[in-house]
């Protein structure tokens, strides 16, 4: 069965068609090219993601691998080190061998030489045996000189032997006390090490007291100028205290306070002085005690008579110029009846 178009039936010829479908599969090819290359976008990001992971992570293992391989080198060089120490220490003993090897051959050589005096000691006996042969008294004597030679040769042998012994002895003891010098001199240097320390320290103890007792004899030099000081602003504070209290007392003397009648002593239970004042509460007046009496002061406010008020205050003005021996015109009477 032939394919039918999705356009047929359109109006729409059949190149038109073909053009239209044409247009439709690329656009279709588009979209999977598309979204083929957003899948590759993708994979594309996760793959960089994981490559830029793997270097944080190469980075990292370099940097390990960078410390094992210094921690490695640094076992390498410790090792070695201790290789070279080992070899001088292994010549020292291949040094120390040989000379032992040497001392063995030389008390060897000692020990034949005492074997040789044997045999030489054994061919004269024999010899002195043929002798005796040959004369019994001479045999007798021989023999008996070849007794004590071989008991000599015995002895001579016997004392190489303890020579040897007391060589190898010798030379053991010379080792002990080479070490002991050695470890007496490595004491010696330390125990003068500690002891000049000691006398450093000491030193700076002894500098560090006479710093401390100056420091010391100041303060107290200070604390007796303070308390010198502190003494004498004592003396002028009781001083101070003593005045203000004189001065108060003195005021107190003359100023009595208020009272509401004449009081007859001051405030101290003292008799009065001349100048006394006080205010009394009853007549609302001030007074003053003028030696044998309590007077009205001459300055009360209700019997004063104010300047700016030009004597309009005076309680009779009549009064007042017949007082001043005027008139009222304010002409001197005297000087008026003087006149005629």
């Amino acid at each position: 069965m032939p394919k039918t178009s999705f356009y047929s039936g359109t109006g729409l010829q059949n190149n038109e068609v073909s053009t239209l479908e044409t247009y439709v599969a690329d656009a279709e090819a588009a979209k999977t090219a598309s979204e083929a290359a957003r899948d590759a976008a993708a994979t594309s990001a996760t793959n960089a993601a994981t490559a830029l992971s793997n270097v944080g992570n190469s980075e990292a293992n370099a940097a390990a691998s960078a410390t094992a391989a210094q921690t490695a080198r640094t076992a390498s060089e410790t090792a070695k080190t201790a290789a070279e120490v080992a070899k001088q220490d292994a010549e020292t003993a291949e040094t120390n061998a040989a000379a032992s090897a040497t001392t063995a051959t030389t008390q060897a050589t000692n020990s034949a030489n005492s074997a040789a005096g044997v045999s030489a000691y054994a061919s004269a006996a024999s010899t002195s045996a043929t002798s005796a042969a040959n004369s019994a008294t001479a045999s007798a004597n021989s023999a008996a000189a070849a007794s004590t030679s071989e008991t000599n040769a015995a002895s001579s042998n016997t004392s190489a032997s303890t020579s040897a012994s007391n060589a190898s002895t010798s030379a053991t003891n010379a080792a002990a006390s080479s070490t002991s010098a050695s470890t007496s001199a490595a004491t010696a240097t330390t125990q003068a090490s500690n002891a000049s320390t000691s006398a450093s320290n000491a030193a700076t103890s002894a500098t560090q007291s006479a710093s401390s007792a100056s420091q010391a004899a100041s303060s107290a030099s200070s604390a007796s100028s303070s308390q010198s000081a502190a003494s004498t602003s004592a003396s002028q504070a009781s001083a101070s205290a003593n005045s203000a209290a004189a001065s108060l007392d003195s005021f107190q003397d003359i100023y009595l306070g208020t009272a509401s009648s004449n009081p007859s002593t001051d405030l101290d239970g003292d008799a009065l002085q001349t100048g006394s004042i006080y205010y009394n509460t009853s007549a609302g007046q001030l007074y003053v005690w003028d030696g044998s009496n309590w007077d009205a002061a001459a300055f009360s406010s209700a019997s004063a008579l104010v300047a700016s008020n030009n004597l309009s205050d005076v309680a009779s003005a009549a009064t007042a110029r017949t007082n001043l021996d005027v008139d009222q015109a304010g002409t001197a009477l005297a000087m008026a009846i003087a006149l005629g």
